[in-house]
C-alpha cells in the first residue's frame, strides 16, 4: 500500500528512483533515509581514461610524463 501522494510538476508525475546522477556523482538510496554514493560507476571511468591514456603513451621512458598525464586526463 501507497500512504503518500504521487509528486507532480508541470502536470507530469516525479517517479521514485533508487539511482540518480547528479553532478556526474551516482548516488543511491539505501535502507531508510542514507544516501550513498556508487563507486564502481566513478571507478569503471577512471579505469577507462587511464587506459586509453596509458596505451597511447605506452613507450615514453620518462614517469613523470606519464604520471602527469593520468593526473590531468583520468583524474579530473
Amino acid at each position: 500500500m501507497n500512504y503518500c501522494k504521487d509528486l507532480t510538476f508541470d502536470g507530469g508525475v516525479i517517479e521514485f528512483v533508487n539511482k540518480a546522477k547528479y553532478l556526474g556523482v551516482k548516488l543511491m538510496l539505501k535502507v531508510g533515509r542514507n544516501f550513498g554514493v556508487d563507486i564502481q560507476y566513478m571507478k569503471s571511468n577512471f579505469y577507462c581514461s587511464f587506459n586509453i591514456v596509458f596505451h597511447r603513451v605506452a613507450r615514453c621512458q620518462n614517469e613523470l610524463v606519464v604520471l602527469q598525464l593520468v593526473t590531468s586526463v583520468a583524474v579530473s
